[in-house]
């Protein structure tokens, strides 16, 4: 067991990363009550994976420019409608419908499924390592350069634009950095942990403290601790009928989050 988890270590400290990066950026997105859209962003993220995978194309940013181009339809019908929370739900099923008429069309489509809703990260090359720590710090940096003037078109946009900030540009850069985030997490980590990371470690995080800064450093530990107990339990052989089974990594950092929040919700 320490033998394996010494080989995947690399592979623990960055899937660690990549849902700490996503949990804290999803504090912002609960916090304006956009959960719904960060959601169905990371199924348009999601298809744009497929995608790249049934091109032979291995980039993240071809990812991150492709799911962007896919999202900006819903988005801009989302600004401008009533009925936002409708218009998300109809753009995530048809980026989930999407996704799954272009994995029928792969030879092999059993693993475009896995790897776009499950993640791929004990089977990343060691080159990309270093490509994936970069890419989350620079994102990070990013985010704490523009931090209080994210915070503050988060919250009050007219008191923003008459203390001349610039909403339009902040904007863009938020979603920029969401979309980013989501896409790295996607590409090595599945949909459904960067859709778990992206809410329940958050969302703990506020229910905890009404402190913002709190509310980030909770959730990042949340976040970081379940994906190394995830990693963990995931390492461990199971013998079912003499046949030796590995839980998978992120569907177990899944659950071992849902538990968190369960054991919070009661104690509560």
């Amino acid at each position: 067991m320490i033998e394996k988890i010494l080989f995947y270590q690399p592979q623990i400290l960055i899937g660690s990363l990549v849902g700490v990066a996503t949990a804290v950026i999803g504090v912002f997105v609960i916090l304006r009550k956009s959960i719904f859209l960060g959601i169905t962003l990371s199924q348009s993220i999601t298809v744009s994976l497929i995608l790249v995978l049934l091109w032979e194309i291995h980039n993240e940013l071809i990812i991150h420019v492709l799911g962007i181009l896919l999202f900006l339809p819903i988005y801009f019908l989302y600004d401008q409608f009533r009925f936002k929370e409708a218009i998300l739900a109809s753009g995530f099923v048809l980026y989930s419908a999407l996704g799954q008429i272009l994995t029928s069309i792969g030879a092999n489509v059993q693993n475009y499924v896995i790897v776009a809703y499950f993640g791929n990260i004990l089977l990343i090359p060691e080159k990309q390592y270093s490509n994936i720590i970069f890419l989350v710090l620079f994102f990070a940096l990013l985010f704490i350069i523009f931090y209080k003037k994210i915070l503050a078109v988060s919250f009050d946009k007219i008191y923003s634009k008459i203390i001349q900030i610039n909403v339009f540009f902040i904007e863009v850069v938020y979603y920029f950095i969401l979309t980013a985030i989501l896409t790295i997490s996607i590409y090595f980590m599945g949909s459904f942990y960067t859709i778990a990371h992206l809410v329940i470690p958050p969302l703990i995080g506020i229910m905890l403290t009404r402190s913002l800064q709190k509310a980030f450093f909770l959730s990042s530990i949340i976040s970081f601790v379940s994906t190394i107990v995830g990693f963990m339990i995931s390492l461990i052989e199971i013998q079912i009928q003499d046949i030796v089974i590995n839980l998978p990594t992120s569907s177990t950092i899944i659950l071992v989050l849902c538990i968190f929040l369960i054991f919070l919700i009661k104690k509560r």
